[in-house]
């Protein structure tokens, strides 16, 4: 296993809660599967500004160009993991570990080969 990229990405929580197109910004991040979790969410702000942590994150790990909606993020088992659509990129392996806190979300992405 080669670690090809590293990405880290931070969001104030609070700009999150301050928005009043909530509902748009998650439509531009998510794909559809993404949007239906984060809409069973108790916190939907939490989650708005951690899986966009992740997404940033991923995308500064990634050895070419990526799109927020070219991939999903999604939980398996109790830890987070990603799934790309394009199938030519399943051959990256991602490590992702996100953490927040009442004003801030964090995500770290480890891209492996």
């Amino acid at each position: 296993m080669q670690i090809i990229g590293i990405g880290v990405d931070i969001v104030e929580i609070k700009r999150i809660k301050k928005l009043d197109a909530k509902k748009r910004l998650a439509e531009f991040f998510f794909l559809k599967d993404e949007l239906e979790i984060m809409n069973r969410s108790k916190n939907k702000e939490q989650y708005l500004a951690s899986r966009i942590a992740c997404k940033e994150a991923v995308i500064k790990a990634f050895p070419g160009t990526l799109h927020y909606h070219d991939f999903k993020i999604y939980k398996k088992g109790k830890k987070l993991d990603v799934s790309f659509i394009d199938k030519k990129n399943i051959k990256y392996k991602v490590f992702l570990s996100t953490s927040h806190e009442f004003n801030h979300a964090i995500s770290y992405a480890i891209m492996t080969l």
